[in-house]
């Protein structure tokens, strides 16, 4: 098993925060941009842009430092597992079956 995830944002990221993994989010557009903020900005990863500048260097210096922070590591992730409980297509499925009824 790892100990820090990379991911690019969207359902992989919201699996890895299911799972309690700590992780470096490179969003791949403006929009997946938007959506991975509230969770970066509550704690549950560190976010970059593709487009910043110096990305492979601060990806890098990112990694590295939360291998080397195991409370970190901790921190993130219960912010993720406080955030995200992987229960969401469990809900959906709520959902529908009582429109359907």
């Amino acid at each position: 098993t790892s100990s820090v995830v990379i991911s690019t944002g969207g359902v992989i990221t919201l699996e890895a925060c299911a799972m309690g993994k700590p992780q470096v989010v490179i969003s791949h557009d403006a929009a997946n941009h938007c959506s991975m903020k509230y969770l970066a900005t509550r704690g549950c990863f560190d976010l970059y842009r593709w487009d910043e500048p110096n990305i492979v260097n601060n990806v890098i210096e990112s990694v590295r430092s939360l291998l080397l922070d195991k409370d970190r590591q901790l921190k993130m992730s219960l912010c993720a597992t406080n955030e995200v409980d992987g229960r969401g297509t469990e809900r959906v499925m709520s959902l529908m079956e009582e429109w359907v009824k």
